[in-house]
C-alpha cells in the first residue's frame, strides 16, 4: 500500500529521519520492555532544610529511566530528612518495594550574575544501588543553569536543570545496568 503523501522521496527521506529521531527505532526504547522496578528519591538539599523535588524534576527523571529500562516510581518518604546518604539510602529501602534505588541527592548553589542573568550550578550525587544490601553506584553530576529573575532560588534553579539532570543520571543508570561499579 502506497500512501499519495509519501511519493517523493523527500517525504519518505523526512518520515524516517523522524522515526529515528523519536527513538522508535533506538535500542533504549526497547530496553524499557525488560524493566526492573526503581525506587525513586529526589532530594534538593537547601542548606539548613530539605525539599523535595518539583514534579518537572520527577517527571523527567522518570521519563530517562524509562528509556533506560527503569520502571521507576517516585517515593516522598522521610528519608529526605536523613543526613547521610546511607541513613536515606536506608530509609529508601524500608519504604519502597521496587529492586533498585535512585536516590538523586541535589544542590543548588549560585555562581554569578552574567549578563544580567543569575548562574547557578546544580550537583547531584546519584547513587543506583540495590533494594538488598548489594553494592551501590555512586556519581556525581553538575548542571550549570542560568535564571532570569532575582528572586529565583534553589528549587527553581533545579527545575531548569530538570531535563540535562535526568539525561545525566539516565547515563548512569546505563552504567549500572552494565554492570559498571
Amino acid at each position: 500500500m502506497q500512501l499519495p503523501h509519501l511519493r517523493s522521496p523527500a517525504a519518505r527521506c523526512a518520515l524516517s529521519l523522524a522515526l529515528l529521531w523519536s527513538g522508535l527505532f533506538g535500542a533504549d526504547a526497547l530496553a524499557s520492555d525488560k524493566g526492573d522496578g526503581a525506587t525513586l528519591v529526589v532530594v534538593l538539599d537547601a542548606g539548613d532544610q530539605q525539599e523535595f523535588a518539583s514534579q518537572r524534576t520527577y517527571d523527567a527523571l522518570v521519563r530517562e529511566l524509562a528509556r533506560r529500562g527503569f520502571a521507576a516510581t517516585p517515593l516522598e518518604t522521610d528519608a529526605m530528612y536523613e543526613r547521610t546518604t546511607a541513613s536515606r539510602l536506608d530509609a529508601a529501602r524500608a519504604a519502597g518495594d521496587s529492586s533498585n534505588i535512585v536516590l538523586v541527592e541535589t544542590q543548588a548553589r549560585f555562581f554569578a550574575q552574567i549578563a544580567g542573568r543569575y548562574r547557578w550550578t546544580v550537583t547531584a550525587e546519584v547513587t543506583i544501588a540495590p533494594s538488598d544490601e548489594g553494592e551501590p553506584l555512586v556519581r556525581t553530576v553538575e548542571v550549570p543553569v542560568f535564571l532570569l529573575y532575582d528572586h529565583e532560588r534553589e528549587a527553581e534553579a533545579l527545575a531548569e536543570a530538570s531535563v540535562m539532570l535526568a539525561r545525566k543520571v539516565g547515563s548512569v543508570a546505563r552504567d549500572y545496568r552494565d554492570g559498571e561499579r
